[in-house]
Formats: structure tokens, sequence, C-alpha cells
């Protein structure tokens, strides 16, 4: 990999970084700077575009006000950033266990999938969501 390639790996690695930090606060006073007014969600859990995922993320700040967002693992290959991360909706909560991926463009969040599981309370093995 290029030494400039390994730069917008990581500038995209931060700034889907910092769109975490933004949803755990409830601030979107980034928006502007984090999407792209492009952005396409896939989620079934928000509408499309950067209204959708402002609308999910304050019906989340209202229902789950002390939750909790822990990034286990990055996976960044080109344009792509994968997340592995845990959901905490309130203290104690067992919580979601996530994999989102981020598209980015020229420096923006363009587009984005996930897939969410609860997680149990009983597994099969003692190795755990994470």
């Amino acid at each position: 990999m290029k030494m400039s390639e390994q730069h917008d790996v990581e500038a995209n690695r931060e700034l889907v970084l910092r769109f975490y930090q933004a949803l755990e606060r409830g601030d979107f006073s980034l928006e502007g700077i984090l999407f792209d007014e492009s952005y396409k969600q896939h989620s079934v859990m928000a509408g499309d575009g950067v209204k959708g995922l402002k609308e999910m993320a304050a019906w989340m700040a209202k229902e789950w006000p002390d939750r909790k967002l822990t990034i286990h693992q990055t996976i960044c290959e080109g344009d792509k950033v994968a997340c592995h991360v845990h959901f905490e909706r309130w203290p104690g909560d067992p919580g979601l266990a996530a994999v989102d991926i981020f598209r980015v463009e020229n420096g923006k969040v363009v587009e984005h999938w996930d897939v969410v599981q609860e997680i149990p309370t009983e597994f099969k093995h003692n190795n755990g969501m994470f």
C-alpha cells in the first residue's frame, strides 16, 4: 500500500470514529463535516439520507440517554471502514452487537450498512461476542 493510500485509510478510520463519538453524545453539529448530502442508508433502523440518520440518532438519545458505544475492532480497506461495536442502551444492558460498514468518499461518509443482533444472556461457549 502506498503512503498516500495508507493515509487515506487512516483518515477514513478517524472520520468514522468521530461519527461514533458524535452518536454517543447525540451531537450532530458536525453532520456537514462527517456526512455527504448524498448519504445512502442501507440499515433497516434508519431512514435514508442525513435526515434519516439524524432522526434515528435523536430517537436513540431520547429513548436511551445513558447509552454507551464501545468499538472493539476496526477494519479498513480502501474506501470502506468496518467496525465491530457493542451498543449498551442503558447501564447493565447486555446490549447489541453490531458490525457497521461505512463507505467514505472525499473525506465524508457516503454510505452505511449494518448487521445488528441482541446479545444473549447465555452462550454455548465461553468466548463472548467481543
